[in-house]
């Protein structure tokens, strides 16, 4: 069912972060050196790069509790 519509997206802080947040449901975030790691729930592509992931049992539950 999440199939699909889980992304993982490189940014730069925060900041970024909670503006996304407005427009998204972030699942998880992680610092990584370069920046942040974070993990968005989608039924659409966001708008900035990311890549397609697989959904975890932990992404099927957050996509059909928020977004299903």
């Amino acid at each position: 069912m999440a199939e699909g519509h889980i992304w993982n997206c490189k940014i730069k802080d925060e900041t970024e972060a909670r503006r996304l947040g407005q427009s998204y449901y972030i699942s998880s975030k992680q610092y990584v050196e370069s920046g942040m790691k974070i993990r968005i729930i989608s039924k659409n592509k966001p708008d900035i790069i990311c890549s397609q992931a697989e959904p975890s049992l932990e992404d099927a539950y957050m996509y059909i509790t928020n977004l299903g």
